[in-house]
């Protein structure tokens, strides 16, 4: 039997004032989930900020706007499915469950 993978993807563009409230809802989710950072605009210390909320970063580049971030962030990742958050956005405990159990998984 094979188990459902999924993952946060978190787009994120330079130094975002919320990027910590968002990490630190999605790592309080119901059921747990891999979640990764991806950015073309880095500050320093970033890596070892998203960590601090159990998240992995993904550095790539050049900056080619949002939907190229967008787009690499999902052909980075091996996934069944995946949640592209926003970095400055906050979900509720239960999104991801509630996400899951909506399309029978």
């Amino acid at each position: 039997m094979s188990t459902l993978t999924h993952c946060f993807i978190v787009p994120a563009y330079g130094r975002s004032p919320y990027l910590g409230d968002c990490l630190t809802s999605l790592g309080r989710q119901s059921r747990p989930s891999r979640i990764v950072v991806f950015t073309s605009t880095p500050f320093e210390g970033m890596e070892e900020y998203v960590a601090q909320f159990g998240a992995e970063l993904v550095c790539h580049g050049p900056n080619k706007g949002m939907a190229n971030d967008w787009n690499y962030a999902l052909r980075a990742v091996d996934a069944d499915w995946v949640t592209i958050a926003h970095q400055d956005d906050v979900y509720g405990r239960d999104f991801l469950a509630r996400t899951l159990d909506g399309i029978g998984k």
